[in-house]
Order: structure tokens, then C-alpha cells, then sequence
């Protein structure tokens, strides 16, 4: 399967399509990977309740130093791991916000809230 459109994932309201939203359907879309279900479409769940769902996924991927395409960035705010995004090329990732909805931006602008990397076992063989 050749890269997806990025451009689709980008533009549409946080409210609606939240960072877990947007990782399930990149996931789906280019790696055909069905990840699990957690809140679409809704009122997104308190800082602390995701951050138990992201580390509760984590069995599903493996830690990297070095991001590339299709990565997942788990990002901490407020000393709480509890967004996430996906690496799609040269140091940007695309992900959702409140306020500002689904959008592309350089991961230099997170650095120091980034808690990690993290690939699925079945991507990238």
C-alpha cells in the first residue's frame, strides 16, 4: 500500500476526531492494523483515563529511539502521558487538539514534553 493523503486526516474538529481517532483511522488506512476502540466521536475522557488506556495499548508496540513513518509519539502533558500522535515524515507528526482540531506540526515544537516512541509489532516487519 503506498503512503496515504495526510491531507484527509487534517482539518476536522477536535470534538469529533481526537487524537485516538486519527491514530485508528492512519492505522487503518495504511496499515490495514484495526486498533482497539476506545472513545470515538464522544466527549473525550479525563487526562488521567487516557493515560491508562495508552499505557494499557502499549503491549501492542515497541519502544523506538529513532521515529520513522507511522510511529506512534506519545506525548506527556501536565506530567501525564496522555496524547498521542503519529510520525508521518522529516520531523513532523500529525495529530488532534482541542481548539486547534486535526493538524501537522514539527515535533521540535513538543520535544521536551515527549515521553516517547512507539511502533506496532506489526508494522515495519
Amino acid at each position: 500500500m503506498n503512503r496515504v493523503d495526510l491531507v484527509k486526516y487534517i482539518g476536522k474538529d477536535y470534538d469529533k476526531y481526537n487524537c485516538f481517532d486519527l491514530i485508528k483511522d492512519f492505522y487503518m488506512d495504511h496499515y490495514n492494523i484495526s486498533l482497539s476502540n476506545y472513545f470515538e466521536g464522544g466527549p473525550v475522557p479525563e487526562r488521567n483515563k487516557v493515560a491508562s488506556l495508552i499505557l494499557s495499548n502499549k503491549g501492542d508496540f515497541v519502544e523506538e529511539s529513532i521515529p520513522v513513518f507511522g510511529d506512534i509519539v506519545v506525548i506527556r502533558l501536565y506530567g501525564i502521558e496522555c496524547h498521542v500522535g503519529v510520525v508521518v515524515n522529516d520531523g513532523m507528526f500529525l495529530h488532534s487538539t482541542r481548539g486547534v482540531g486535526s493538524n501537522m506540526e514539527k515535533l521540535s515544537k513538543y520535544k521536551r514534553m515527549i515521553a516517547g516512541y512507539y511502533r506496532h509489532r506489526g508494522n515495519h516487519g
